[in-house]
């Protein structure tokens, strides 16, 4: 009897212990996989949460020539634009809750009045090097080697980029930062989606006496008429023709 008197306390601790493994066990299980519909709903939380801005630290203008339609004249002809030849571009990124994407996000540089299929474009996009790719290589990457918005304190992403290539040109003035990727949750892509769509300005001043490029050098994407009006022609400091 004084031996099972004995025992009966010890089965009390081993039964105790297996009750308080089977509650840690039950308590650390993994979830249950997310729906694809839960993952979008969690993606747009996370991107929700992204705050991006722009400013431009630094730029310089070009003039050339473009065709204005002077519909009460009846007369299409050649005047004098403003281009954006390069622009110095900082980009602020941040975010309450870290964001993994599957690829690098896409970093477009639109200028005012786009118009790409004047120029012979499908792309919108402005600037050489690619601003993406510039902007994309600063980025910290995830265990995972996937590009990432760190949560915490505020990431400046920055990049010089110049006119040229075969991109579209365009005129000072409200320009566009369109970003784009496919963020990931739980490791899974939820689809690419725009993150964000920030303008900014290019400035410009009347009296600025700007060097001269040549038409067959520049793809002008703007729409030509609105610049004119709202611009007017530009002073140059070499031949125009």
């Amino acid at each position: 009897m004084n031996l099972l008197g004995r025992r009966g306390p010890l089965v009390l601790v081993s039964a105790l212990v297996v009750l308080i493994l089977a509650v840690v066990l039950w308590a650390t299980r993994a979830p249950p996989p997310r729906s694809a519909e839960e993952r979008d709903a969690a993606a747009t939380e996370l991107l929700a949460g992204i705050r991006i801005s722009t400013h431009i630290s630094g730029s310089s203008l070009a003039a050339s020539k473009a065709l204005v339609d002077f519909l009460a004249e009846d007369d299409v002809r050649l005047v004098l634009v403003r281009v954006v030849d390069e622009l110095n571009l900082e980009v602020q990124i941040e975010t309450s809750q870290a964001v993994a994407f599957k690829d690098p996000p896409t970093f477009c540089l639109i200028g005012p009045f786009a118009a790409p299929d004047d120029a012979g474009y499908s792309s919108p996009c402005w600037g050489t090097p690619e601003v993406g790719a510039l902007l994309a290589a600063q980025l910290p990457v995830d265990d995972g080697g996937h590009p990432t918005f760190p949560a915490g304190e505020p990431m400046v992403l920055s990049a010089t980029v110049q006119r040229g290539g075969q991109r579209c040109d365009y005129p000072p003035g409200r320009w566009l930062l369109r970003v784009e990727a496919d963020p990931l949750v739980d490791g899974v892509p939820t689809g690419s989606r725009q993150l964000a769509e920030v303008a900014f300005d290019v400035r410009w001043s009347k009296t600025d006496r700007l060097p001269f490029l040549p038409v067959s050098t520049v793809a002008y994407c703007g729409l030509a008429n609105t610049v004119y009006r709202e611009q007017g022609e530009p002073a140059i400091a070499s031949p125009s023709s």
